[in-house]
């Protein structure tokens, strides 16, 4: 059995293999392995459960089965335009994916995990493209603090240019330990409503907050789904609870 390092190739590929709402595990898991012979009971404990949790994971996916799967990426796979070297990159990539979970190499080993080193590069790019990626972030947030105490997003991740210069403010709708902020107040009572009438969220879970912050406060900022999205630990003595706005008609 091979104990070579996996490859950035090969982690991204866990990373899309194992059923989505999972993926702050699978990330937690990564930024914690190269620190594994440093870490204390309590965190090898946390490691050990991770590890086997993430491998029980791979390929399950409650509304398709990895056959279905494969045959859905292989009708893809033969409809994808390959004119341009970008999209000639989307077809290797997937191509490779498919023969890998083919090869039913659907499992991490522990020992190559373990002496994987990935670049500081690598690893903030992928921990900001899998929070745009991935929903429902609070289900996961105390893995997704952990994630964030682990790793330094690089400033080319940023986005802060894309913020006011001083302070200004942020706005959720949603309960005041959450991650997500918005600099639109618009699309937090979009939030405030959606939780309201989708989610049956009682008041004392779902609140219209706004809060008063400045870049150095904030891990980083993306517009990628029109959120105006800022991504931070909220203050808790910063937070001001708004008066509850009429339930208004969402989005369609």
């Amino acid at each position: 059995m091979s104990t070579k390092p996996y490859t950035q190739k090969e982690i991204t590929t866990f990373i899309m293999t194992i059923h989505k709402p999972n993926v702050p595990d699978l990330l937690e898991l990564i930024l914690q392995a190269p620190n594994y012979d440093d870490l204390d009971d309590d965190g090898i404990e946390r490691f050990g459960d991770l590890f086997y949790h993430c491998n029980s994971l791979f390929n399950y996916d409650p509304l398709i089965s990895r056959e279905e799967k494969l045959i859905m990426w292989k009708d893809m796979l033969a409809d994808m335009d390959t004119s341009t070297s970008y999209a000639k990159g989307r077809y290797d990539n997937l191509k490779e994916h498919i023969e890998f979970v083919e090869n039913e190499e659907e499992t991490i080993d522990f020992y190559r995990l373990i002496k994987t080193k990935l670049s500081k590069k690598y690893l903030s790019e992928l921990v900001v493209s899998e929070w745009r990626r991935v929903e429902f972030h609070y289900n996961y947030m105390d893995t997704w603090k952990t994630i964030f105490s682990s790793i330094s997003i690089r400033d080319e991740d940023r986005n802060l240019e894309e913020l006011p210069e001083g302070e200004f403010t942020v706005y959720r709708g949603g309960t005041k330990e959450g991650l997500s902020w918005t600099t639109s107040i618009e699309q937090a009572k979009w939030f405030h409503n959606r939780n309201k009438r989708w989610f049956s969220q009682k008041d004392e879970h779902n609140y219209l907050l706004k809060m008063s912050i400045n870049k150095d406060e904030v891990i980083f900022y993306t517009n990628d789904r029109s959120e105006a999205e800022v991504v931070l630990f909220p203050n808790q003595d910063k937070i001001v609870v708004m008066p509850n706005p009429k339930l208004s008609k969402l989005k369609a």
